[in-house]
C-alpha cells in the first residue's frame, strides 16, 4: 500500500514486512527510505514533511552522508561532556577510548552501510588477532552508543542490529583471612598497605593507589572517596575495621599518598604481585579479587545488600551478585545454620511437652503407627 503525493514531497508506502509505514524522498539526486515510526498516514505525512524540512535547512543529514568517523566523534564527545574516566588522552592531548580505537576496521563506511553481516565480519576479524570476545563486546556496544546518539541527535533515523558474542563467565576468585595472612607474609612492606586496603574495603586497584592521608579519618574510623575520583563517579564512605586502622597507622609517611615506595606513589607492581602470590600458593590471584573477597566478607558479615553496594561502589545489583560469589565452605556453613535450626524447633518443642520425634524414626514405624 502507498500513498501518492506532489512532486518534491517524496511519498509513503507500507511494506508487507512493516507494521510502520515508510517514507522516501530524494536529497541531492540520491534515494532516501526511512521508517516514520507511524501507522496512521496522516502522522506519517507530517513526519515526512519535517523530515524534508530538516533535510533542506542542513538540520538533518541523510544517513548516507554520515560517516562512521561522524559516529566515532559524538561518542568522543559525549565522554568528554560526561567526564567519563575511561576518556583517555594521548601526548598530544587527542581523546580516545581503547574499545572505539579497535573499530578502525568501519573507518571507510559510511553509517548505513554499517549492518549486522558487517558487524559480524568485524567480530571474526578481531577474533583471529586473538582478541577476546568481551573486549569484541565492549568495542560492539560503543559502535551501537554512537549509533543511538545519532539517532538522539535527529542525525539518523534507525541503527542496524548489533550481534554479540557469547563471554566466558565472570572470575569466581576470592581468599579466605589464612590466605590473606600468607599472601601479607610473602608481599614486600610497600604492598602490604594496599593488600590490606584491598582485603578489608573492596576499593578498586586505581582508588586505592590514589588514596591520600587527608581522605584517612582516624578519628570516625572512615575514608572517603571522592566525588569525581571513583569509576562510577559518585563519592562514597568506607569504613576502617581496627586492622586496617593498625596497618594504615604503622603505614603513615610524610607523602600526601598512603601508597609509597621510597617516596614515590606506587602505580605499577605485577611482577612482584606475580611472584608473592606463587609463593604463598595463590598462583594466579589478581588484586581485583581482593575486591570480590571484600564484598563477599561484607554479606556475610550481615551488613544488607544495599549498604554493602554503597561501600563497594557498586551502581547495579547484576554487578554487585557478580561479586557475591558463594564457595562450598558458603554451602557447607548454611547446612549447618540450617540443622542448628531444626534442632533448636525440635528442642523447644520438647519443652513444650510435645514429641519430638525426627522424621527419620517416624519413617522407621509401622504404617499403621504412623497414620
Amino acid at each position: 500500500m502507498s500513498e501518492k503525493r506532489a512532486r518534491g514531497e517524496g511519498s509513503l508506502y507500507q511494506p508487507k514486512t512493516s507494521r510502520f509505514i515508510w517514507a522516501a524522498c530524494s536529497y541531492h539526486g540520491r534515494k532516501i527510505r526511512f521508517s516514520t515510526g507511524e501507522t496512521d498516514w496522516k502522522k506519517a505525512g507530517t513526519v515526512l514533511r519535517k523530515r524534508l524540512a530538516e533535510f533542506s535547512t542542513g538540520i538533518r543529514k541523510p544517513s548516507g552522508h554520515i560517516m562512521f568517523a561522524d559516529l566515532r566523534d559524538s561518542l568522543l564527545a559525549d565522554y568528554g561532556v560526561n567526564a567519563r574516566r575511561s576518556l583517555r588522552f594521548n601526548k598530544q592531548g587527542k581523546p580516545y577510548l581503547d574499545k572505539l580505537d579497535r573499530l578502525k576496521f568501519f573507518e571507510r563506511f559510511r553509517a548505513d552501510e554499517i549492518d549486522a553481516d558487517l558487524i559480524r565480519r568485524y567480530q571474526r576479524e578481531q577474533q583471529a588477532k586473538g582478541l577476546s570476545n568481551a573486549s569484541i563486546n565492549r568495542s560492539v556496544s560503543a559502535l551501537r552508543r554512537s549509533f543511538n546518539l545519532a539517532i538522539e541527535d535527529g542525525r539518523l533515523s534507525s541503527a542496524p542490529y548489533f550481534p554479540m558474542l557469547p563471554e566466558a563467565k565472570p572470575r569466581s576468585g576470592f581468599i579466605e583471612t589464612d590466605e590473606y595472612e600468607k599472601l601479607a607474609a610473602e608481599l614486600p612492606a610497600h604492598l602490604r598497605i594496599i593488600l590490606a586496603l584491598g582485603f578489608f574495603t573492596g576499593m578498586r586497584l586505581g582508588e586505592i593507589t590514589r588514596l591520600e592521608w587527608k581522605q584517612v579519618d582516624f578519628i570516625a574510623d572512615t575514608i572517603r572517596l571522592r566525588t569525581g575520583e571513583t569509576k562510577s563517579g559518585q563519592g562514597r564512605v568506607v569504613p576502617l575495621v581496627p586492622e586496617l586502622r593498625a596497618a594504615l597507622l604503622a603505614a603513615r609517611n610524610d607523602s600526601p599518598f598512603v601508597c609509597v615506595k621510597d617516596g614515590a606513589r606506587v602505580q605499577s607492581f605485577r611482577k612482584a604481585w606475580k611472584s608473592a602470590t606463587k609463593r604463598a600458593g595463590l598462583d594466579g590471584l589478581l588484586v581485583h579479587d581482593l575486591r570480590r573477597s571484600a564484598v563477599r566478607a561484607l554479606v556475610r558479615s550481615g551488613v544488607a545488600e544495599k549498604i554493602a553496594m554503597q561501600i563497594s561502589g557498586h551502581l547495579t545489583r547484576s554487578v554487585f551478585d557478580r561479586y557475591n560469589i558463594v564457595s562450598e565452605n558458603d554451602v557447607m556453613d548454611a547446612g549447618r545454620k540450617l540443622a542448628e535450626y531444626h534442632a533448636e524447633a525440635k528442642r523447644q518443642l520438647s519443652e513444650n511437652g510435645h514429641t519430638a520425634d525426627t522424621l527419620c524414626t517416624r519413617m522407621q514405624q509401622p504404617k499403621s503407627a504412623v497414620n
